[in-house]
């Protein structure tokens, strides 16, 4: 995993922290109403949290690409891993470490799709494109050795 992309978890986390926040008061019926900047505060953030996209940097920064998160197996168990659409082989995100189980990676997966926004199959096929385009990168590469 890149450097910078360690902190953008840190500011997923602190910016969904800062939404359960505004969410609870604006439920409690009791307490004070939500301000004009508190309620432009949270629907921006609530905006900010669907976002499914990130610079490409195969395209130099110049490009945008979905991405989800899926379940995989390795050498010392389970993790989770972030697949580009359309973009071969699947990124490691080492920050969520290991899992004992196939499921419980699979549900921290799912968990951090559905915080982005994206339902079950949006995020299948934004997998499935990463890799058929594995895939193709692989028969293409088979052709050129023979």
């Amino acid at each position: 995993m890149k450097h910078n992309e360690n902190y953008k978890h840190i500011a997923r986390d602190l910016t969904r922290k800062r939404l359960a926040e505004l969410d609870t008061k604006a439920a409690d019926n009791i307490g004070p109403l939500l301000t004009v900047h508190e309620f432009t505060e949270r629907e921006q953030l609530k905006e900010l949290l669907s976002q499914t996209w990130r610079d490409c940097p195969e395209c130099l920064g110049v490009g945008r690409v979905r991405f989800a998160y899926t379940a995989i197996m390795t050498t010392p168990g389970y993790m989770v891993t972030r697949a580009d659409e359309d973009q071969t082989g699947h990124t490691p995100q080492d920050v969520f470490g290991s899992f004992p189980t196939y499921d419980a990676a699979k549900a921290e997966a799912k968990r951090l799709n559905n915080d982005l926004g994206l339902d079950e199959q949006a995020a299948d096929r934004i997998v499935t494109s990463s890799m058929r385009a594995q895939s193709i990168r692989d028969r293409n590469s088979q052709r050129e050795d023979a």
